[in-house]
């Protein structure tokens, strides 16, 4: 063996005992993810699901998963519901189920007072006829928004939605045209266009047109025409010597008079 090659054998041989003698570093294994899972279910269902305060993305019922061992607080919200929060301890490697059902609790149910103008009208609730008449109270209604029907012979039939909310009384108070004094006319039993006027106008020849906030119309009791107005005046072609306009306000009456020559 030459003196150049020994020296190589030699150098190797302590690279060899210093890589012996030294520590190897080695990662540990990865931990596997929490498994616990908490499942919320409810009655009614659609509740927004808060875990320790933060939004988790889910309505009930559905499933919180990949949770640590430990005790959360769960808030539920739904409109016109109050808010709820309880706790619930979650164990990893289970399914920890919650039902809370919110027609068992008074305190979730809200409230619904009918007054009616005149007086013992018969109340029906999302079509269903309700055994009491005006003035009624009618308790523990689950939250909502509802359908309430008001009618009385030789009335006309009242119709209004109505919120529910938890722990409140929501309150009607409405009044019945009387179909024996007025001739009574609306989009369902006639041709006009809307149920919202806020003006009368009577020509020369007795004609009733009416104002609204999507134009001018004319209106004989059975059909209705619309009438095209530019630059705040009729156009040629109506024959309109004298306009009386009728602006009817809550408790008075104004008389306006226009003199327009067509």
């Amino acid at each position: 063996m030459t003196q150049k090659s020994f020296i190589i054998a030699f150098v190797l041989i302590i690279l060899l005992i210093y890589s012996c003698d030294k520590d190897v570093s080695v990662t540990p294994p990865d931990m596997p993810p929490p498994d616990g899972v908490l499942f919320v279910n409810t009655f009614p269902d659609s509740f927004k699901i808060f875990l320790d305060g933060k939004y988790r993305i889910r309505i009930t019922p559905d499933s919180i998963k990949w949770l640590e061992t430990g005790n959360y607080l769960v808030t539920l919200k739904k409109d016109f519901f109050i808010d709820t929060t309880f706790s619930v301890n979650v164990n990893e490697g289970k399914t920890t189920q919650e039902f809370i059902d919110f027609s068992i609790n008074p305190r979730f149910r809200g409230h619904l007072s009918v007054e009616a103008n005149p007086a013992d009208v018969q109340i029906f609730i999302n079509d269903s006829i309700v055994a009491q008449q005006t003035p009624a109270a009618i308790r523990n209604l689950m939250p909502g928004i509802y359908k309430v029907t008001v009618k009385k012979t030789d009335y006309e039939d009242k119709i209004l939605f109505v919120t529910i909310t938890s722990s409140k009384t929501s309150k009607v108070n409405t009044a019945l045209i009387d179909t024996t004094v007025w001739d009574y006319y609306n989009t369902s039993n006639s041709s006009i266009p809307t149920n919202s006027f806020t003006a009368l106008v009577i020509d020369h020849n007795n004609k009733l047109w009416l104002g609204s906030r999507t134009g001018g119309y004319s209106f004989d009791g059975l059909l209705i025409l619309m009438v095209i107005i530019e630059n705040g005046l009729l156009l040629p072609g109506v024959s309109v010597w004298q306009i009386i306009l009728l602006c009817f306000r809550i408790g008075r009456q104004s008389i306006m008079v226009f003199q327009q020559t067509l």
